[in-house]
């Protein structure tokens, strides 16, 4: 029960973090002009909904029984992964 929180823990950890590099990149979307806004605006939104599902996915890790935890622990990572190179590209189009 050990390894199964400590992954929980660590990936709560990582979207907590993911959601504060979201909000940043809201931030700095206020700043840029009109005509590329509405581009980073949908993808802002995009990340929002893409970390919603993560979190979801997240709290069914936690609900989950030691024998299907294994499972969805792989898909949660399949969806952290996909999260965290969408946060960097979004980071990058906003530089």
């Amino acid at each position: 029960m050990g390894a199964k929180n400590e992954t929980i823990r660590k990936m709560q950890a990582q979207l907590n973090g993911w959601d504060i590099e979201i909000e940043t990149l809201t931030v700095k979307a206020h700043v840029v002009k009109a005509d590329v806004k509405s581009e980073f605006d949908d993808m802002i939104a995009s990340l929002k909904i893409n970390l919603a599902a993560a979190r979801q996915k997240s709290n069914e890790l936690q609900q989950a029984g030691e024998d299907a935890w294994e499972n969805l622990k792989s898909g949660l990572d399949g969806i952290l992964g996909s999260l965290g190179d969408a946060v960097k590209a979004a980071k990058s189009h906003l530089k």
